[in-house]
């Protein structure tokens, strides 16, 4: 669980390192500018100072992990799998927010802009998208799946003991039992299957891509057709995953499987975990490398830093009527919260992550069951 706990903490972590090299090359730290100065000493330095300060705020969460596995309690290390990641992207934010400034300073005081033709970002309406067919096989996989555990289960219905073991140790021995219940039969596959669906839903509601001009026309368009097709493939990596992991623990749980099976099942999830975690970053650096560059001097993406609040983590924009749009820092969309569907993608994306920590924490640590 120490190791495990390490390691997911490293590549949370990592994908902070990353992100300069993730991201377009004209918003470096999610700063907006011009393509001719991409390479001004000012964003090359605040790029290192960015990874500096993101290292070491890497090194110190896996530090911390190291420390608190050194107590016997399990109950700690689930409570820390969530708390030291989380601690590591707020810290990174901060980081972010403050590596920034130089670039926003001598962009303001040395005019970037002035003189530039400027064009706005491009919607590529839906009717231009194009799914791939492995993504469309992996979200009709996905549903099956969950289709199909759902019945096993309520078959299984009948045949289940009272009480039920709800609860396995570290070394995969069954340590929880409860009454047997809608919550501690159906509890875990309810949980997995909502993250599931949400992850199928957001693949399907991407409704377009959006093109920065960014200096170069023809690399824009390859940029926003690359960023969609990541963006699908690991929602569809994910959601498939996210799947068989809900078959594997709930057969575990409804067959009271021997300890080895547990043991197998549960480094089968912290490897397919971790796969997700890694998967986006390596996709990404691909399309990076394919998308050609070449001499700017096309039209400029605008200077839009005003509408990209929280140092380009949050987009708010009244008069941009688009729901999705590309994410300032990584790879991937966010949504614009300044309109009505934006605000309710964003409260029932938040209310099923943060039920679903919750509630796994609770029944992992036997608060319920």
């Amino acid at each position: 669980m120490s190791l495990i706990l390490a390691v997911t903490t490293a590549v949370v972590g990592l994908s902070f390192v990353l992100l300069p090299e993730l991201s377009r090359p004209t918003v470096p730290l999610a700063v907006s500018v011009p393509s001719i100065r991409v390479d001004e000493p000012v964003v090359t330095r605040s790029i290192r100072q960015f990874r500096l300060g993101t290292g070491i705020v890497m090194l110190t969460g896996i530090l911390a992990c190291l420390i608190v596995a050194r107590t016997a309690e399990e109950s700690a290390l689930i409570v820390g799998a969530v708390l030291i990641p989380l601690a590591v992207v707020l810290l990174d934010v901060v980081v972010l927010i403050l590596a920034r400034r130089p670039i926003l300073r001598a962009k303001t005081e040395e005019g970037w802009y002035d003189g530039l033709r400027v064009g706005t970002a491009t919607p590529l309406f839906a009717s231009k998208r194009r799914f791939s067919r492995g993504a469309i096989a992996a979200f009709g996989v996905t549903v099956a799946i969950l289709v199909v555990v759902t019945v096993v289960g309520i078959v299984r219905w009948p045949q289940l003991p009272d009480p039920i073991p709800t609860h396995f140790d570290a070394n995969g021995n069954v340590d929880g039992w409860a009454a047997k219940s809608v919550w501690s039969v159906f509890g875990l596959h309810l949980i997995l299957t909502a993250t599931a669906v949400l992850m199928v839903v957001l693949g399907l509601l991407i409704p377009s891509r959006r093109q920065h001009p960014d200096g170069q026309a023809d690399l824009g368009r390859a940029e926003a057709r690359g960023r969609t097709g990541v963006v699908v493939a690991t929602l569809a990596v994910c959601a498939l995953l996210m799947a068989l992991v809900d078959a594997g623990l709930s057969s575990a749980i409804w067959w009271a499987a021997e300890t080895a099976t547990v043991q197998a099942i549960t480094a089968s999830t912290v490897i397919a975990s971790l796969a997700v975690c890694i998967l986006p970053l390596v996709l990404a650096a691909r399309m990076r490398r394919e998308i050609a560059t070449g001499e700017p001097g096309d039209t400029e993406t605008p200077d839009d830093d005003a509408h990209w609040k929280l140092g380009g983590q949050v987009y708010l924009n009244r008069a941009d009527p688009s729901v999705w749009v590309p994410k300032r820092v990584g790879i991937g969309y966010t949504v614009n919260v300044a309109t009505p569907a934006g605000v309710a993608v964003t409260v029932v994306i938040g209310l099923v992550l943060v039920g679903c920590i919750v509630v796994g924490i609770l029944a992992i640590t036997g608060a319920i069951s």
